[in-house]
C-alpha cells in the first residue's frame, strides 16, 4: 500500500493529538493531586504529596519539641515544676493515636489547653496563626504514615466512632448559657468525654475533656 502525502499527514496529526491528550491527561491528574494534597480536608497517611509536606513542615515546627524521629522529650511522662508535662512522642510509643483526627487537628490550631482538664498546664501552644489548615492536617498524615498497620487500624475505630458526636465548639462557644449534659465514655474505649451542648431545638455542639491533658 502507497502512502500518500496526505495519508502521512493524517496519521502524525493523529499521533500528536493522541501525544497531546496524553499530557494533559497526566498534567490533570499532577494538578488534582496537588489540589487534594493542599485544600481536601483530612490526613491521608498514604497519600504521598501530604505526607512529604507534611514531614517538611513537622521538622520546621513540630521536631524541636516531639523529636525529628517521633521520640518525644526524655521522662514525657513525668509532670514538670508548673504541672506541665514535655513533649510527648507521636510513633506508637505515645498516646496521639489514642484520639480523633479532628481532635488532634483542633490542638495543633488551637493549643492543648482549651482541651485540658481544670487545673492542668498545657505546653502545647497553638499553630493557627503560623500554619494553614492544609498544613496541620499534613503534619497529622506524616506521624500517621510512620505508624505500624496494627496501630493505624486501631485509630481508625476511634475516628469512626469519634464521628458520632458533634465537632468541637472554641472555648468562647462554650461560655454561653444552655443546659449541658455531660457524657462520661469512660465505659468505651475512647480515652476522653464529651460534653454536650443542649438547648430547646437540640443538640448545637460539645466539646471534649480529655481523660488526662493532651500536651500534644
Amino acid at each position: 500500500m502507497i502512502r500518500t502525502d496526505a495519508d502521512i499527514a493524517q496519521r502524525t496529526k493523529f499521533l500528536l493529538t493522541a501525544l497531546i491528550i496524553a499530557a494533559a491527561i497526566t498534567a490533570v491528574f499532577m494538578v488534582y493531586e496537588r489540589l487534594v494534597a493542599e485544600w481536601l480536608p483530612g490526613a491521608d497517611p498514604d497519600n504521598a504529596a501530604q505526607v512529604n509536606r507534611g514531614h517538611r513542615v513537622y521538622l520546621s515546627w513540630c521536631a524541636e519539641c516531639h523529636g525529628t524521629r517521633l521520640e518525644g522529650q526524655p521522662n514525657w511522662q513525668t509532670a514538670l515544676p508548673d504541672g506541665g508535662r514535655p513533649g510527648p512522642p507521636h510513633d506508637e510509643t505515645g498516646h496521639t493515636w489514642h484520639h480523633p483526627d479532628q481532635l488532634l487537628f483542633d490542638i495543633t490550631k488551637l493549643g492543648g489547653q482549651p482541651f485540658s482538664p481544670a487545673g492542668y498546664v498545657n505546653k502545647m501552644p497553638g499553630f493557627g496563626d503560623r500554619l494553614g489548615d492544609a498544613d496541620i492536617w499534613a503534619v497529622l498524615a506524616f506521624i500517621k504514615s510512620r505508624w505500624p498497620d496494627e496501630i493505624r487500624e486501631k485509630q481508625a475505630e476511634i475516628n469512626k466512632r469519634a464521628r458520632k458526636y458533634p465537632r468541637n465548639l472554641r472555648p468562647s462557644h462554650l461560655a454561653r448559657q444552655q443546659t449541658h449534659i455531660h457524657a462520661d465514655l469512660a465505659d468505651r474505649p475512647l480515652p476522653f468525654a464529651v460534653e454536650i451542648l443542649v438547648e430547646d431545638d437540640g443538640i448545637v455542639g460539645g466539646r471534649v475533656e480529655p481523660a488526662i491533658g493532651l500536651n500534644l
